[in-house]
């Protein structure tokens, strides 16, 4: 197991975006962390999902964490490779699995590129309504789109309460996704030295609309960045949050796993 460190966990807290599988690629054992994060006093974690075709993977893997749950999705790197037409009986069903909690991660990648604007705009306007229709939350990916993600939900608004992942905007566009009724979701990315824009945004989102992720394997906190992330090192971002906020860690972990229940543990 590609890990040198125990978890470093606020008791309470929760993870709100994470990648398993793709934790695995990166070397990591993701039953083992989960196991020793959840012995620590994580409360909650969240398995994001990028594509379809690992769906039932995930689920059987995770099915033993009966505080892991799942998400079901299309990212936009999907676009122009699959077609929402085809793929929707699939997401349909597994969205209909008591494990699931939200439809995502969906939205726009203009630093990626993949598929065309109208292709990425197009699958993201689809699971909109698909949530919409199914009264889901939505998990948002935005990668230098936040102008035309704005454009896209003036016309078609998620219905739930619905979340901004890994926020990397400025403070205006946090408010303007804010005012639409979104939490925002920080990461370990809030900790690098270049990240000022994102403190901004972070420093001014009410307690109860924060939510705290590593969007692991990815965006390890500056502590221990260069390492693939994981679950297990949530902690940093919770303190350096805290700190930023003029808070204690564990104010913000409580107010971060109430929201979490209110968004995604609706009833």
């Amino acid at each position: 197991m590609s890990r040198d460190r125990p978890p470093h966990i606020i008791p309470g807290s929760v993870d709100s975006h994470f990648h398993m599988l793709v934790m695995e690629d990166k070397g990591l054992v993701p039953a083992e962390i989960l196991h020793e994060c959840f012995e620590t006093g994580m409360a909650y974690g969240l398995d994001v999902s990028v594509s379809l075709e690992d769906f039932a993977e995930r689920r059987s893997r995770l099915s033993n964490f009966d505080r892991v749950y799942l998400t079901a999705g299309l990212h936009p790197s999907n676009a122009g490779s699959v077609s929402f037409e085809t793929q929707e009986p699939t997401l349909r069903k597994a969205l209909s699995n008591r494990q699931v909690v939200a439809l995502g991660e969906i939205g726009l990648d203009w630093y990626r590129n993949r598929g065309t604007p109208q292709e990425q705009r197009d699958l993201f306007v689809a699971q909109i309504e698909l949530a919409n229709e199914l009264r889901l939350p939505v998990v948002v990916h935005n990668r230098e789109a936040t102008a035309d993600i704005l454009d896209v939900f003036a016309a078609h608004p998620p219905a739930e309460e619905s979340v901004m992942h890994c926020f990397s905007a400025n403070a205006d566009a946090a408010k303007r996704f804010l005012d639409l009724g979104f939490s925002i979701s920080f990461g370990g990315n809030i900790t690098y030295k270049q990240s000022e824009d994102i403190r901004s945004a972070a420093a001014l989102t009410p307690d109860d609309r924060i939510l705290v992720e590593t969007d692991a394997p990815f965006l390890a906190p500056q502590a221990v960045r260069g390492k693939p992330n994981h679950p297990g090192f949530v902690g940093y971002t919770y303190e350096f949050l805290a700190e930023l906020r003029g808070q204690s860690a564990d104010v913000l972990a409580g107010a971060a796993r109430a929201n979490f229940e209110r968004i995604f543990l609706r009833g």
